[in-house]
């Protein structure tokens, strides 16, 4: 099930290679809620060495996300995956669609393509 979420990160992990075609950072946002929430997040692939890349600690960010749950010799896992972000005063960006320029509104980034 899709969610939102909206706050200050406050960590972002190292970019971890799980296997040779597999990678993620994990991320905390502290939201904006009455109650101030710390939740961790996912950002997979390539879409990891961006996020890292574009986001610093302290940014206030917007994450688009949905749950991802899986069992494991009798244990439940579940991550909460990053598919789009963005800084708060920007448009949210598709993760893997130009996510290299976040900050910038989609429009801003197709009048930067070379084609």
């Amino acid at each position: 099930m899709p969610g939102k979420a909206t706050g200050e990160v406050i960590v972002i992990g190292d970019v971890v290679q799980h296997s040779p075609k597999f990678r993620s950072v994990q991320i905390v946002l502290k939201t904006e809620q009455k109650y101030k929430y710390t939740i961790p997040f996912k950002v997979h692939q390539d879409d990891a060495d961006k996020f890292v890349h574009d986001i610093n600690v302290g940014d206030e960010i917007s994450v688009d996300y949905i749950e991802e749950g899986r069992e494991y010799n009798g244990k439940y896992y579940v991550d909460l995956k990053v598919t789009n972000w963005g800084l708060r005063s920007a448009a949210l960006i598709p993760a893997g669609e130009g996510t290299g320029g976040v900050g910038q509104s989609k429009e801003e980034m197709d009048e930067q393509m070379p084609f």
